[in-house]
């Protein structure tokens, strides 16, 4: 997901700034001063009544298990088919795409979203590429009682990490959310985020890493922070949250997002991957993320994983929960990997089609209180999993 960075391309208009600097640098006592603050809910309490997903123009297949790119069309149709059918029957889709897709590729989708309402986006190849990862493309808030999807603070030139592509994310997000875009005074990729109420306050999870891009980025506009400065830009730009930074160390590129490692389900109660086996920093990092969770008073519940499952980007924590806004019930769409499903059913994963990892990720989503509905995961093959393909605006 990583690309060479280029030169920052200005976005004119479309952005609603919520950090104000003073005179260009922090304040002495005060880093930031806030015009507006955004609010946001926890994954868990979203009712999947709309979401976004993007088509990727191409994809870079991970270790051995390459993909033809020649076979775009079918990844595409198996990645998005069973997941849109797994969402609730009122959800809405946004979904964009350029202008290279066939519409084969874009009515095969739509079919598969049936009577759900569907809106297809359609950006300019030349204006921007589209990637897959839709999750990382912003944060949908609230603004003023106005709905916004708030997206990172733009990549000063000379970015290592990412530059081309939050570049082209930020005109895709131009386009697809135009006048709702509001920006924030980090950087950040929307996987790397997580969500969670502690008492009156919303508490904000983020990743190391995104963490050290925002230093970086602020470094280049001539500002000197360190991690405790980012923390208060970030609760203040969530309204006083409490900001919990994950880790004192580089994210492992197998485990480069929290969405990757845990998920938040209410009540205090994290589930977290952890890995059997061998010491590795894999499993060095995950046990240091569920030692920071318990000394917050989270109750964790864990799923076993192997080395190769993580390395692989076969991680169970990577799902969608969400209360269904017709029922009250609290569900969630998880993904189901190879090896982990007796035999060939066809149709819907239930809970008789289940075996090792997907079994005990099921059990762990009962015993918390959802209901888990499993789907087939594609989207490792290149790097991410169910979760990272899936914007909850709502």
């Amino acid at each position: 997901m990583t690309l060479t960075s280029r030169p920052t391309v200005a976005l004119a208009g479309a952005v609603v700034a919520l950090a104000i600097w003073t005179q260009g640098k922090p304040a002495a006592d005060n880093s930031l001063r806030v015009e507006r603050v955004v609010q946001v809910r926890p994954e868990y309490e979203r009712t999947l009544s709309r979401v976004y997903l993007s088509i990727p123009d191409q994809y870079r297949a991970a270790g051995a298990a390459a993909t033809d790119p020649g076979r775009h069309f079918q990844f595409a149709r198996q990645t998005y088919s069973e997941l849109i059918a797994a969402l609730p029957g009122y959800t809405a889709i946004d979904l964009a795409v350029t202008d290279v897709h066939q519409d084969t590729l874009v009515s095969q989708i739509k079919a598969a979203a049936g009577r759900r309402p569907f809106r297809v986006h359609v950006v300019d190849r030349r204006h921007a590429a589209v990637d897959m990862w839709a999750q990382d493309l912003g944060e949908a808030v609230s603004l003023d009682g106005d709905d916004r999807l708030l997206i990172p603070m733009a990549i000063e030139g000379g970015a290592a990490y990412n530059g081309e592509l939050a570049q082209a994310r930020r005109r895709v997000a131009a386009q697809v959310f135009a006048g709702r875009l509001t920006e924030a005074g980090f950087v950040f990729e929307g996987g790397n985020l997580a969500f969670d109420r502690a008492g009156d306050r919303m508490r904000v999870f983020i990743g190391f890493n995104d963490v050290r891009l925002t230093i970086e980025n602020h470094k280049r506009l001539g500002r000197s922070l360190d991690s405790a400065a980012v923390a208060r830009i970030v609760a203040a730009d969530f309204g006083g949250a409490d900001v919990e930074v994950i880790g004192r160390e580089p994210q492992s590129p197998f485990l480069f997002h929290l969405d990757q490692a845990f998920i938040l389900l209410g009540d205090n109660l994290a589930v977290v991957n952890r890995i059997l086996g061998p010491a590795s920093r894999e499993q060095r990092q995950l046990e240091t993320t569920r030692t920071r969770l318990r000394s917050l008073g989270y109750r964790v519940v864990a799923i076993d994983h192997t080395q190769e499952d993580v390395e692989n980007f076969r991680t169970s924590a990577n799902g969608v929960p969400f209360v269904d806004a017709i029922t009250g019930d609290r569900k969630i769409i998880f993904p189901v990997f190879p090896g982990e499903v007796k035999g060939t059913p066809a149709g819907p994963l239930a809970l008789h089609d289940l075996r090792g990892k997907s079994l005990a990720a099921f059990r762990a989503y009962e015993a918390a209180g959802y209901l888990p509905i499993p789907v087939r995961d594609f989207a490792h093959i290149v790097g991410g999993g169910t979760h990272c393909i899936l914007n909850v605006l709502d």
